[in-house]
């Protein structure tokens, strides 16, 4: 037979439970609200002091710049990436040239992209008398180019970088 305890009890076990999950509930929802309304430190602006002339005169050295990581890098672009052999510990700011699929070459100093000539009126001086490539921008990768070519490593040197080695844009 029941007992008037009995029936008073399993409501009170109810109503814990119900408690217990609605407590769990909003702690896990205010975690997960936390963790969207941070921001990902990867979206940060990175200030970079340049202590090189490879974009000069665009970028003098010691110029103060932001760089901040973007969807998509262009031909044009200003970016600061890994070293493609030393890794995160050297870092390097170039300008892209190519992109996937693009086909570079340098001929006598004069940059031809997909067989047309490029005017480069950020060069330093004169490109010197040099000849590279062809070579075709695979997938993944960026074919980057110093402003200041007669005094810098770039993808002349290291072949196409990869995108994953680059740390963002110039944010003007």
């Amino acid at each position: 037979m029941l007992q008037y305890n009995d029936l008073k009890e399993k409501p009170r076990k109810v109503s814990w439970l119900l408690a217990f999950i609605l407590l769990v509930g909003l702690v896990g929802g205010l975690a997960m609200l936390f963790l969207l309304v941070q921001p990902d430190a990867r979206q940060e602006t990175s200030k970079v002091i340049l202590d090189g002339n490879a974009m000069e005169p665009s970028l003098p050295r010691g110029t103060s710049v932001g760089f901040g990581p973007q969807p998509l890098y262009n031909r044009g672009d200003i970016i600061w990436f890994n070293d493609p052999q030393a890794g995160a510990s050297v870092r390097h700011v170039r300008r892209v040239i190519g992109v996937e699929g693009d086909q570079v070459q340098l001929t006598g100093g004069s940059l031809l992209l997909n067989g047309q000539t490029v005017n480069e009126p950020y060069l330093k001086s004169p490109s010197p008398p040099l000849d590279y490539g062809p070579v075709t921008v695979g997938a993944g990768q960026l074919f980057v180019l110093a402003d200041n070519r007669a005094n810098s490593q770039d993808s002349r040197q290291w072949g196409p970088i990869s995108l994953s080695s680059v740390r963002g844009a110039l944010v003007k």
